[in-house]
């Protein structure tokens, strides 16, 4: 008596186009994942099917085959892919290549926040630089002519905040 399992692998098998390992890239995607386990299964080379599977931008899978391609592309590659947007992505690659963004991102930020500061000081420096200068001409005029100091506006102003010179 036939193992109705084995008769419906063989069946599967047969009814499969054989594709050659350098013919895989007209090979339909779900008969590329069926190929793929059923060279791991028998110990035969998996890697021209996954490499073929990668290769692809885009790969209509159905769950299942999804689900085999993923399972069979692990183990060859012995990594962790994912099927997402009809093609495979290594997932520790998309990590690193997130935690890369994120650094760069921080990196901006750092930088725009230097800048920043540095620009904070510059106009810090020639507001310094304005208020040395007014102070020394209005105590010049203060010492020259004191009435003419205090009316001067800036002048004025100037003393109103910081007190008379001695």
């Amino acid at each position: 008596m036939r193992n109705p399992l084995a008769s419906a692998l063989i069946f599967v098998t047969l009814s499969l186009p054989a594709y050659s390992k350098t013919d895989l890239s007209t090979a339909i995607p779900n008969d590329l994942a069926i190929g793929c386990n059923e060279a791991l299964a028998s110990g035969q080379d998996a890697r021209p099917f996954v490499e073929e599977m990668l290769r692809r931008a885009d790969l209509p899978l159905e769950k299942i085959s999804a689900y085999r391609a993923m399972q069979c592309i692990n183990t060859v590659k012995g990594d962790r892919y994912l099927y997402e947007d009809r093609q495979f992505v290594n997932v520790t690659l998309r990590l690193a290549q997130q935690q890369q963004a994120r650094e760069k991102r921080l990196a901006v930020k750092q930088q725009d926040r230097e800048s920043e500061a540095q620009l904070k000081l510059a106009t810090l420096e020639r507001e310094q630089a304005y208020i040395g200068a007014v102070l020394k001409v209005c105590v010049d005029e203060y010492n020259r002519d004191r009435f003419r100091a205090l009316t001067t506006r800036i002048c004025g102003d100037f003393f109103k905040a910081r007190g008379l010179p001695e």
